[in-house]
């Protein structure tokens, strides 16, 4: 560019760091930096799977989701308004610190 400017176009993560701008002449140098932070949404990492499993016994779901910023993970059972978040505890269901569902004694 005729202005010496910088444009990035069809921007991907990857793009995401520091960039250094840099003039030069035989008197001496000088430089500036510019951070480009890309915000992303979550897409699945690992979905779920359905499971069958007998009365009385413990199942987990996995769901493991990335993004910038850092997406939250929480789940609900259809039907119910009821949210549940990493580190929560539900009764018989609690969601691990990374997302996964795990319900006890299945009834």
């Amino acid at each position: 560019f005729d202005d010496k400017s910088l444009e990035i176009n069809n921007i991907v993560s990857n793009d995401q760091g520091v960039y250094i701008c840099e003039a030069e002449n035989i008197i001496g140098r000088i430089s500036a930096k510019a951070s480009l932070t890309v915000h992303s949404e979550p897409i699945f990492v690992t979905e779920t799977r359905d499971k069958i499993v007998e009365t009385g016994h413990k199942v987990s779901f996995e769901c493991e989701a990335t993004g910038n910023p850092k997406p939250s993970v929480f789940w609900s059972k259809e039907g119910s308004k009821l949210l549940m978040f990493a580190g929560s505890i539900h009764g018989n269901k609690q969601v691990s610190n990374s997302g996964n569902l795990i319900i006890e004694n299945c009834q």
